[in-house]
Formats: C-alpha cells, structure tokens, sequence
C-alpha cells in the first residue's frame, strides 16, 4: 500500500480498517472534545440511530468522525433545547434545515412569551386589587341595562360548569334563530354571599331584540336598568371566588347589597384562546 493510498477519506458509514483512517477523521474523544460532549453522549447518539459515526474499524470497533459532522450535533443539540422527543428527533433533524426548524420554534416561543406577558399583567392586578386591597379605587357605580335576554334557571348549579352551560344555551338559541350579542349574563340568585357550588343561577344571552315564545323551560325578558356597584375584571375564571368576596364585603359595608349580584361575560373562551384575557364586568346593584 503507497502513502497515497494510507491517506483515503471516507464520507459514508462503513467497516474500515483502522490503518486506512488516518486523514481527515477524528477519533470519538476527538469529536466529542470538539462538540464539548462527551463520549457517553456520542454513543448513546450512535446507539440510537440519531447522529452514526462516518466509519467503523472493523477489527477494533472503533468510531471515527468527520469534522463536518459536528454540524449535525449542534443542529441535534438545537433540536433538544425544544423538549422534542428524543424518538422523533433523527426525523425532526432530517425534515427541517436549522433555519426552517427555528423560524418553527419561534412562532411557538412568540406565542409563549405573549402569554405570559398576559398572566404577568393579570398577576399584577389580582395582586394590586385582591391581595394588596386596592379594588375600592377601581369600583365604579353605574348604569347597567336596558337589554334583552334568553336564558335559563338552574336550582342547583356548579360555577364551574358555567361554560358549558353557555355554550348548550348558543346552541339552543342557534336553533331558535335568535340575534345574540356574544355577551353572556350570569345572575346569582341566592341572597347569600357569593358560592360558586350548588347555588341557584339565571344563566342567559343577551340579545339584540326580544322573541315572542321561547321554549318551555326556557325565559326571555327584559333586564331594566339598574344603578350597579360595578368592577371590571380581566383573568382567569378561577378568580372570580375571590373577587365576589371582596365585592361582596364592600357592597355590605356600604349598605348596597339592593338585589342579585351578577356576571357580564364581555370575553370569553368562545371569543378568545387565552384564558388572561377573559373579561368579566362584576355588579352589585344598590337599588
């Protein structure tokens, strides 16, 4: 064998005598020294069929490594830091060039980041009104009504299968034909403080114009207007416990505690897919 011929660089995979791999290969500790791995990961890559080394030795075993290849590792690595599957990862790595995957990923992280910019700003302000106690310079008295609605009267009902409740409620009035408003009213019927378990509800749609029959079992009327002890909250549902208690506690303390508190749903799951940006105008009527 002439010099020249001990000097062959192999690009493909394949079994090769460990004198022939001389130029232009790296050694596993080599390659892994150059990706700043080590050479457990390189093999555990090699084991699972997502980053093979360019040649084998086939007497020794032995796994060399083009330079070029750290390219592949990188774009791997890359590929990890979004909680891919480490299954899906040879398939990910072969479909998408880096460029492509991160223009993917991020749309994705954009996404993340506006949602949590929208659970900071509504942390805030549960933090502000609820824990901090400064809802009182946010409670505004007004006007609230005329509108029509068409709903329906629960005896026993759950706070959280309001949603569901709402959206049986469209339904109905979709077969009806009725115009609505995409604003939903929620009246608590019970002359307690606020629960949202096993308590007696009007759930109803407000509408544009009010029908001449409806179903049995089934109401629409017309909500007069009514001076209202009103805050304006936007975040998740689960809150709301909290901020009927403390607009329940400022209402009794003021004597206005006139009629039924109620819920408008200005914005909802049906109108928006995040859940911080639910908006919901709370009332306690003083008349």
């Amino acid at each position: 064998m002439t010099q020249g011929e001990s000097q062959v660089i192999v690009y493909k995979q394949q079994s090769t005598p460990v004198k022939a791999v001389v130029k232009g290969f790296l050694s596993i500790h080599e390659f892994a020294t150059l990706c700043r791995t080590t050479v457990r990961t390189i093999r555990f890559y090699d084991k699972k069929g997502i980053l093979k080394p360019a040649s084998v030795d086939s007497y020794t075993g032995y796994r060399y490594y083009h330079p070029h290849q750290t390219r592949e590792f990188f774009k791997i690595k890359l590929i990890q830091r979004f909680d891919v599957p480490l299954k899906e990862i040879a398939k990910v790595a072969k479909t998408y060039s880096e460029g492509s995957f991160l223009d993917k990923k991020l749309v994705q992280l954009k996404k993340v980041i506006e949602e949590k910019q929208r659970e900071y700003r509504a942390l805030q302000i549960i933090k502000n009104d609820l824990v901090d106690g400064k809802m009182k310079q946010n409670i505004k008295v007004k006007n609230v009504g005329p509108f029509f609605v068409f709903g329906k009267e629960f005896l026993d009902a759950r706070y959280d299968r309001i949603n569901a409740d709402i959206t049986d409620l469209y339904k109905k009035a979709k077969e009806l034909g009725l115009s609505t408003k995409t604003q939903e009213h929620v009246l608590y019927l019970n002359p307690h403080e606020y629960g949202p378990h096993r308590t007696r509800l009007e759930i109803s749609l407000i509408l544009s114009k009010l029908p001449k029959t409806v179903p049995n079992g089934y109401f629409a009327k017309k909500i007069p207007k009514v001076k209202v002890l009103t805050y304006f909250y936007k975040g998740p549902y689960e809150y709301l416990t909290f901020v009927h208690q403390k607009m329940y506690s400022i209402a009794k303390k003021k004597g206005f505690l006139k009629g039924y508190s109620f819920d408008i749903y200005t914005n909802w799951p049906l109108t928006t897919k995040s859940e911080y940006d639910y908006e919901t105008l709370v009332g306690y009527p003083m008349e």
